[in-house]
């Protein structure tokens, strides 16, 4: 089962003499992580290697191909290890990693170890202690996963002794072009589903028969399904997402063979509990197809925020009196300037005068969603900056180029980069140079123990 690195850092800390003062300055800058990909019983990546500019190679790990291979996924942020049957000898598979000054490679657990309240947040590490409480994926399937279902916690807490299950978010990347039909996902029981029913089709093995029993719904660019643990699902071919979820690799098959005719071992099935554990951790709600779209699938929504704001947030930021027109998700222009004076006080000011940043932030997921992580979208079409709050965030940049300025300093960002922002990080000045706008998915921790 996938495991925790928490509370856990005196061993891994140790293996990095030397170093100390070169980590705990890490925490006034973003951190770049390094390509993560991940063994899966499924097939894919190559839109995951288009997506980023094709790397040569995962750090610490097996090179890979420009192509679909057994490493279809890219882990984010990561502190989980990996569940791979077969793969155990991969002691650090899952675990992200960052590029030092001198060259040298370590775990983001062992930067997070140095200095845990400056890079999670005091008030994170007091309720989650030195996890990150999150984990983020890139995902690219060229063959239809396996259905299967995550555990909630109540049974993570019983069977695995986790403070933590696995409820899941994806965001849709996009869509691969040539498949057989078009790309959807299999998701929720569907009217007169029942647990005895669910069991005789494992038992007999009837592929066709779970598919059917499930709702297939297509994918589009921009939707966000939550995938609560307990209900049953697929990732569908061609399916290109960001999966945001609880930091575990804790996963039920009910499928014993790949679609692509591979024996899945019985162990990677049950995670060592035994099939008949597997059906306790399936919720049997059904629903229509209305009903299981209305649940699963959320709408964005503009966010109210005093996070944003203009010139004099900063030396380094550029002037921007005049960047024009902040566009809201129904299509409406803004008109409201967000400022902030040498004392930090902010204040609002409506009216056309000062048109604010050339950009917008939308709220994905929040907690009127689900407690355990939250997700927000940026868009940059020049320049925007963010007030940050006491606590670390994931980025992935998803589309375009350009910039991420800090105090004094900048580095260039690019369609496919991941970025650990330290929770010490008070603000950053976003800003774009290619001629489409710049796509940010900003990942959250949860706010609170649930």
């Amino acid at each position: 089962m996938g495991s925790l690195v928490m509370n856990n850092c005196e061993s891994g800390y140790d293996e990095i003499p030397g170093k100390d003062d070169l980590l705990k300055g890490l925490a006034c800058q973003p951190l770049f992580l390094l390509p993560n990909r991940v063994w899966r019983t499924y097939s894919g990546g190559k839109m995951i290697e288009k997506w980023q500019g094709a790397p040569d190679s995962s750090v610490g790990g097996e090179p890979f191909t420009k192509g679909d291979d057994r490493f279809p996924e890219d882990w984010v942020g990561s502190v989980v290890r990996a569940t791979n049957i077969g793969r155990e000898y991969v002691t650090d598979e899952g675990l992200s990693k960052v590029r030092l000054e001198d060259g040298s490679v370590v775990t983001l657990q062992q930067v997070i170890c140095s200095n845990p309240a400056a890079y999670l947040g005091q008030a994170h590490v007091e309720m989650f202690g030195v996890t990150t409480a999150l984990l983020v994926k890139v995902l690219d399937a060229a063959e239809r996963l396996t259905i299967q279902v995550h555990p909630d916690q109540e049974f993570a807490k019983i069977h695995f002794d986790s403070p933590f299950g696995k409820t899941e978010a994806w965001y849709v990347l996009g869509a691969r072009d040539g498949t057989e039909e078009p790309p959807s996902v299999l998701l929720g029981f569907k009217p007169g589903v029942t647990r005895e029913m669910w069991r005789t089709l494992f038992e007999k093995q009837d592929v066709q028969g779970m598919i059917n029993a499930l709702h297939r719904i297509p994918v589009e660019e921009g939707q966000v399904f939550l995938i609560e643990a307990g209900a049953p699902h697929a990732i569908g071919e061609g399916c290109f997402l960001i999966e945001i979820q609880e930091p575990t690799d804790y996963t039920f098959r009910v499928e014993k063979m790949t679609p692509r005719g591979e024996v899945i071992p019985d162990r990677a099935c049950h995670q060592g509990l035994g099939f008949d554990s597997i059906f306790e951790s399936f919720h049997y709600d059904t629903y229509c197809y209305e009903e299981v779209c209305e649940r699963f699938l959320l709408k964005p929504r503009e966010k109210a925020t005093d996070r944003v704001v203009t010139r004099g947030a900063s030396s380094s930021i550029p002037d921007q009196d005049k960047v024009e027109n902040c566009t809201h998700e129904d299509g409406k222009n803004a008109s409201h300037d967000w400022m902030q004076g040498d004392t930090g006080d902010k204040r609002r000011v409506d009216g056309d005068n000062n048109k604010i940043f050339n950009g917008q932030l939308v709220t994905l997921i929040d907690e009127h969603d689900t407690r355990r992580f939250g997700m927000e979208r940026l868009t940059v079409h020049k320049s925007v900056t963010v007030q940050r709050a006491s606590e670390f965030e994931l980025a992935i940049i998803v589309k375009g180029t350009g910039a991420i300025m800090w105090d004094t300093e900048s580095a260039a960002i690019a369609q496919g980069q991941s970025i650990f922002l330290p929770a010490y990080l008070p603000k950053l000045t976003w800003t774009c140079d290619s001629s489409e706008p710049m796509t940010v998915l900003l990942c959250h921790p949860p706010k609170s123990i649930i």
